[in-house]
């Protein structure tokens, strides 16, 4: 046996052998015991960026004393408090002047801040480096003499960096057209299933809070992501309604039951957390592809499902072809809405102004339709069924007569020009009803089209380019709102118009998201061709604002300049001074 000499002490070979198992052996406990450490720290930040997703933060800011006070809506007694440096550290080191500045124009009396703010945020040992997040501030009151201010605050999700592929975003997000043409190309291999998630005021006479309609559809896009794939797409149809399209799967109810159960879930609680469960709700429609050989046949049993869904203040349901009882009820009950609907105008107008940021002036105003105390959502839906009933006429004298003569009465100019909202099939009533309405002669009108509506109609484009001469040769002038980025019409029925509206998904975080920034710049390159004024609205805050002036358009229609409002209101003076420093 061999035997060491060290330090006096004689090992042996043995000795030294089981010593170096004994720290191999502690070794490997500490790094297990690190690594079990590090993976709870990791749940514990993960969880805590979910809790903050879910639920608005409450911050009292007293600029004067230097301290902030902040809690979770949804745990009010958990204050926290310390100085404002804290509360600038939460976010990227290039927002944080941003922030400051925006925090004194809020205190200044002379200045006209936005009422909310978006700002890059700091997520410390987020498991993934590449995700971004952002804050969405708002204002809730603001005491300028002793100048405190509270703020609301949201932590969302950039979609962008949520899927590594710019185009896989793009797949994803697909237009109504796109997805008729999709369906077509299955044949009578019709799998998959159908979605349509729609939101609902809890309220009837509820006013509409546009921007946080924004936010709940932001939301809920941000909460499908995770599910759709090769085989799952979206569409936004505007107005708090969205569809989900698998056309491949198989499994029908058994797949997309506990999907519509897991978005459910997620809306619920983000509505609950926040306190908003009282002011708006939604519903789910699910139908199987092979029920029907049309698309928009399967969307609008989809809707009906989830508009029976609210009825019976569930949240889920599923349209079982062997059992009809229900889609007859709900025809009934449609004819009827739209009977007393029509009758009582049961309808809220809106109207939002245009302005020309070169001459300082304002072009006109865009008006909106929404029910109130009636099944119908929104204003396409309510055409859509006025068609159905051949009540389409009625529906329409009724909100030309409703419209028109505000305006023509609020107005605070002769020249200003009414855009008033029609679909394809208003034909017949925009040639005979329209120039019947009082005052119809007296106000410049532009009849504003839709471009999905438009593409619908493709294949009679020679029908459509007639209906549009006849138009002009009435007076009235033409807009097309943009929906689909690379412009999906022929080329000769964009020529028709006489202006573009480009906002919506495309103005939306273009002041923090350069991705959204490149569409909206690429799809505003593709409409300069056409020659033909081009109208950016739905800018959320100054900062969108001076982006899309600064980069030559004129006309632009925002919140920040003239809210949408059910009285023709004039343009702040102070604002039109502001908008006049931004386009020099």
């Amino acid at each position: 046996m061999g035997y060491l000499l060290l330090s006096n002490r004689i090992y042996s070979a043995e000795s030294i052998f089981q010593n170096i198992w004994l720290i191999i052996l502690i070794a490997t406990l500490l790094i297990i015991g690190f690594i079990v450490f590090t993976w709870l720290r990791q749940r514990k930040v993960d969880a805590d960026i979910d809790i903050n997703i879910n639920t608005a933060r409450i911050y009292y800011l007293d600029l004067a004393h230097n301290r902030i006070t902040f809690f979770n809506r949804n745990a009010i007694k958990k204050r926290k408090s310390g100085n404002l440096d804290y509360f600038f550290s939460q976010f990227h080191p290039s927002e944080r002047e941003r922030i400051r500045k925006w925090l004194n124009q809020l205190l200044d009396e002379n200045a006209t801040p936005s009422s909310f703010i978006e700002a890059d945020v700091i997520i410390k040992k987020n498991r993934d480096p590449k995700a971004s997040f952002f804050s969405l501030l708002e204002v809730l009151s603001i005491n300028k003499k002793e100048k405190r201010i509270y703020l609301e605050s949201y932590l969302l999700r950039f979609l962008s960096p949520r899927i590594k592929s710019g185009k896989r975003v793009t797949n994803l997000f697909i237009t109504e057209k796109r997805a008729t043409e999709i369906y077509s190309h299955l044949k009578d291999n019709k799998k998959g299933t159908t979605m349509i998630v729609r939101f609902y005021k809890m309220s009837p006479r509820q006013k509409r809070n546009l921007r946080f309609e924004r936010l709940l559809v932001a939301n809920l896009k941000n909460r499908i992501i995770p599910f759709l794939g090769g085989n799952r797409l979206l569409v936004n149809y505007g107005d708090l309604e969205l569809g989900i399209f698998d056309f491949k799967s198989s499994g029908g109810k058994s797949v997309f039951l506990p999907l519509a159960r897991s978005i459910a879930n997620d809306l619920a609680r983000f509505l609950d957390v926040n306190g908003y469960h009282e002011l708006y709700s939604f519903s789910i429609g699910i139908v199987d592809n092979s029920a029907f050989n049309k698309l928009p046949s399967i969307v609008k049993q989809a809707r009906e499902m989830a508009i029976i869904a609210e009825e019976k203040e569930e949240d889920i349901v599923y349209f079982d072809a062997n059992s009809n009882s229900d889609e007859f009820q709900l025809d009934k009950t449609f004819t009827k809405d739209l009977m007393t609907l029509i009758k009582e105008k049961k309808i809220t107008i809106y109207y939002r102004a245009i302005v020309d940021a070169k001459t300082k002036s304002p072009l006109g105003y865009f008006s909106s339709v929404q029910p109130y105390n009636s099944i119908f959502n929104n204003f396409t839906e309510l055409k859509e069924y006025a068609l159905k009933n051949k009540l389409d006429q009625e529906l329409f004298q009724m909100i030309a007569k409703n419209i028109i003569p505000r305006f023509f009465n609020q107005r605070d100019g002769d020249n200003l020009t009414l855009f008033l909202p029609v679909i394809v099939s208003d034909y017949q009533s925009i040639i005979k009803i329209l120039p019947q309405v009082n005052h119809s002669r007296d106000v410049p009108i532009t009849l504003l089209f839709e471009e999905e509506d438009i593409a619908l109609e493709v294949d009679k484009t020679t029908d459509v380019i007639a209906n549009f001469s006849d138009y002009n040769n009435k007076g009235y002038h033409t807009a097309l709102v943009i929906n689909d980025a690379q412009l999906m019409l022929p080329s000769e029925l964009y020529q028709m118009f006489d202006y573009f509206v480009v906002g919506g998904d495309f103005t939306a975080n273009i002041d923090s998201d350069e991705r959204a920034r490149m569409i909206l710049n690429g799809t505003l390159g593709k409409l300069v061709r056409y020659e033909k004024p081009v109208i950016v609205c739905d800018l959320e805050n100054w900062t969108d604002i001076e982006l899309v002036v600064r980069s030559g358009i004129r006309l632009i229609s925002s919140e920040e300049i003239g809210s949408n409002d059910e009285m023709v209101l004039p343009i702040d003076k102070k604002k039109m001074l502001r908008l006049d420093s931004l386009s020099k």
